[in-house]
């Protein structure tokens, strides 16, 4: 078992197995002691969980191919995984990923390294290990990203092999792959993420192709939005960001069409594009590789959410059928509440936190932990609306706290999807309540301007013009708590209800330059990476990049001196390490550990040196010889000795490694 702890999250990489750490061969291993050890790790855990300041990420690994060859064992650990997962995952800061999931997407011929076995317990090979990490940057990433709020379709040949309209029913091909790519999508939609489409067709025959087809995995129902017809597609999403009150950030759009992709890229620069590869067989390993769609934290908010948008389509036609706007908002009935924060609503408030841009005061996203911490020195509202067609949820976040005779308004943020209906007006009055309640005279809002947060900033503008202060990209309203209470939303006054939703029309405006390089890494990783000999070569390249001063001259020097080597063995270890460091060459004086090596990396060096030079070597005694130059001579004078495994030596390589590690500085 390995752990490592970064910011607020603790990675542990177990494999059951290594709990029995004292066995010399599979035959001492004791089930019912590992069984009592992983209850007892399980406690510790959840324990630790409780506790604000950190995730944990629990990667269960492989068993070897000795316990798989005991069908007992193997069947009596694979069940203490499944026991210890389900245990775990009670826990709301914990997260499980278990070896079945893992492998899934690893060749599992190469998992293990053939001949290296248990020396310093690395059973697996390079290959794995870089593998893993993978797996642990895409889980934070999953975890840190901000949500996905709707899915954007291509129809032809995206969805299905033909061209509606074009093809009849019969001529339209849905292969095995398409069909998985659907049902990818339709488990996309079962946790909350809307699809829509977005084609160059007419609709009529598109929705033929839905309804009639009978390899169709989806349905017609299963789209909340669509805008068919002969538009550009960044038209068309604008439309359907408006329609769904959406912005274009965090939205995914896919097509097979490299121009239409373009076209999206140059007009929505939000929108994450996915192009997909020309070939279907390649198509669900990008797919299942493009992180963007990852979506760990489902709250019921998500469960929800296309349901909210079927009652919105009610809305808007009861909107259109009211003679007036002060009519509709009359017959809405709308209840509106706010009450004190409570611990099952920290999912919902930091996904709020990070997916709101328009109606927000600026501050950053607070993920679940930061909530957690800063309830010792703020207060957290939630604001809940619901209305005659349904409930809203939990739509908007007040944070806040006293300073002396001021009530500190930091945070103030509102779903688009309430705003424009007196909802905003509500929390104002609500905030003037509390803070005259608390024993404060005045209350002050501060606020970061943003590209996108126009509207919270006209809303306060027009409120609490008398009272604003600062300029350029920070601003404070410092008002009386009597002036706020007495905000309130009157819907006669025409226009006032659509001054503070038009942000959600601009859905071109630029973004950052680092989301749009992101989206492009998300492609290379899900086109390339993903490939475990791809990623290898790469870490391989990026290991030269650490050693910049190693120029043209010096691999020459290097060369020149190393060509006068006295013995063969020392050549061959230079080749070893210079692969393994992705190095030209490596002077044979220079300590591996300088040389950008890690303890990781020894175990397959043992084995590459037994493979080539038909010599044994112990972890221990590459530490105690650690340049070419000393452990050729140290080679040269042993025989082929058997390689020790006894505990005391791996003791004392743990031991040791463990000490240099806490000497340098970590990567």
């Amino acid at each position: 078992m390995n752990g490592y702890r970064q910011g607020d999250y603790t990675i542990i990489v177990l494999r059951l197995e290594d709990l029995a750490f004292h066995r010399e061969s599979e035959s001492e291993i004791d089930l019912e002691y590992i069984r009592n050890r992983a209850s007892d790790l399980a406690r510790i855990l959840i324990r630790s969980a409780v506790e604000p300041s950190s995730r944990y990420i629990v990667i269960f690994c492989p068993q070897s191919s000795v316990i798989k060859q005991n069908p007992i064992l193997c069947a009596g650990l694979q069940e203490l995984e499944k026991s210890m997962i389900s245990q775990l995952n009670e826990a709301r800061q914990v997260y499980c990923i278990g070896s079945e999931k893992l492998m899934k997407s690893f060749d599992s011929d190469i998992c293990y390294e053939s001949s290296v076995g248990l020396i310093g317990q690395v059973p697996y090979t390079e290959y794995f290990y870089e593998f893993l990490g993978m797996i642990i940057i895409r889980t934070v990433y999953g975890f840190e990203k901000p949500p996905c709020k709707a899915i954007i379709l291509d129809c032809d040949n995206t969805l299905w092999a033909g061209v509606a309209g074009e093809d009849s029913i019969s001529q339209i091909k849905i292969p095995e792959e398409l069909r998985m790519f659907q049902l990818f999508l339709r488990k996309c939609k079962d946790t909350g993420i809307p699809l829509c489409l977005c084609s160059k067709n007419n609709r009529e025959d598109v929705v033929e192709v839905f309804e009639k087809h009978p390899d169709m995995v989806l349905k017609f129902s299963d789209i909340s939005f669509d805008r068919i017809n002969w538009k550009t597609k960044s038209q068309n999403i604008a439309e359907i960001c408006t329609e769904a009150n959406l912005t274009s950030s965090g939205m995914i759009f896919i097509d097979d069409n490299p121009a239409e992709c373009a076209e999206v890229s140059a007009n929505c620069p939000d929108v994450t594009v996915v192009h997909l590869p020309e070939s279907l067989n390649e198509r669900n390993r990008y797919i299942q590789n493009f992180w963007a769609f990852d979506n760990l934290k489902i709250t019921a908010e998500d469960l929800s959410r296309i349901d909210r948008y079927r009652v919105e389509k009610f809305r808007a036609d009861f909107r259109n059928q009211s003679s007036s706007f002060a009519e509709f908002i009359r017959g809405l009935n709308l209840r509106i509440t706010i009450r004190e924060a409570a611990e099952k609503d920290f999912a919902r408030i930091s996904q709020l936190s990070y997916r709101t841009n328009q109606f927000t005061t600026g501050s950053a996203g607070l993920s679940e932990n930061q909530i957690q911490d800063s309830l010792k020195s703020h207060e957290f509202f939630v604001v809940e609306v619901a209305d005659r067609f349904g409930d809203y949820g939990l739509v908007g976040v007040i944070k806040g706290h006293k300073a002396e005779d001021i009530y500190l308004v930091d945070s103030f943020f509102l779903s688009c999807r309430s705003l424009g209906r007196g909802v905003e007006y509500r929390c104002l009055s609500f905030i003037g309540e509390h803070a005259e309640h608390i024993g404060c005279t005045h209350v002050r809002i501060e606020l970061r301007r943003t590209v996108r947060n126009q509207p919270i900033q006209m809303f306060l503008s027009d409120t609490l013009s008398l009272y604003q202060n600062g300029e350029d990209s920070f601003l404070s309203y410092q008002a009386p708590c009597e002036v706020l209470k007495q905000v309130s939303f009157n819907p006669d006054e025409s226009g006032s209800h659509s001054a503070f939703v038009i942000g959600r029309q601009r859905v071109t405006e630029s973004i950052s330059e680092r989301f749009r390089i992101g989206g492009q890494i998300l492609d290379r990783i899900a086109r390339h990476y993903s490939n475990y000999e791809v990623l290898h070569q790469q870490i391989l390249s990026m290991r030269k990049l650490r050693h910049p001063k190693e120029t043209a001259a010096d691999v020459k020097a290097a060369d020149t001196f190393n060509s006068s080597a006295n013995n063969e063995i020392e050549r061959v270890i230079n080749k070893i390490w210079s692969d393994s460091l992705g190095r030209d060459s490596i002077d044979v004086h220079q300590n591996f550990f300088d040389a950008g090596g890690s303890s990781i990396l020894l175990p397959h060096i043992v084995q590459k040196i037994h493979q080539y030079l038909k010599k044994d070597v112990t972890l221990v005694e590459l530490f105690q010889y650690p340049t070419i130059f000393t452990l050729s001579e140290h080679l040269s004078k042993k025989g082929s000795e058997k390689v020790s495994n006894s505990s005391a030596e791996r003791v004392a390589l743990q031991n040791d490694a463990y000490g240099r590690f806490r000497s340098r500085k970590s990567l």
